[in-house]
C-alpha cells in the first residue's frame, strides 16, 4: 500500500478510517485527502442497500463519556463528542483489559475536531 500511495500504511490507515467518516458529512467541509472522489456514502448506501449508512456513531457529551466494547481486529471504533463553544478542556483515558492484548499490537487514536 506504501508504494501505491507514498505514504505510510499507519498514515493511509488514519485517513482512510477518518475519510470513513467525515466524507459527505453535512455541514463539514473535509480537509484535503479526508473525503471520497466517487462515492457520496450517506447518499448511496441507502440505495444499494435499502437502510441507513450504518456510521452513526454514539453522540456524548465531552465531560462523561463512557464508551464500553470490544475493537474487533482491523475495525474502527467511532464516538462523537460534543463540546460547547468555550467548555472546559477534557481529559481522554483509555483502558483495557491487561492480558488480553499481545505487546505487538499498536493500537490508533484518531481525532478530527468539527467546528
Amino acid at each position: 500500500m506504501a508504494a501505491q500511495t507514498g505514504l505510510p500504511f499507519t498514515t493511509t490507515a488514519t485517513r482512510w478510517a477518518l475519510a470513513n467518516w467525515v466524507s459527505d458529512l453535512p455541514g463539514f467541509s473535509p480537509p484535503p485527502g479526508l473525503f471520497y472522489r466517487s462515492w457520496s456514502f450517506r447518499q448511496v448506501y441507502p440505495s444499494l442497500f435499502g437502510v441507513a449508512f450504518p456510521l452513526t456513531p454514539p453522540v456524548d457529551g465531552g465531560t462523561q463519556v463512557n464508551v464500553v466494547g470490544t475493537l474487533h481486529a482491523g475495525s474502527g471504533f467511532y464516538v462523537d463528542i460534543v463540546q460547547a463553544p468555550r467548555a472546559l478542556p477534557f481529559a481522554l483515558d483509555l483502558m483495557g483489559v491487561p492480558g488480553l492484548v499481545t505487546a505487538s499490537v499498536v493500537p490508533r487514536l484518531d481525532v478530527i475536531r468539527i467546528h
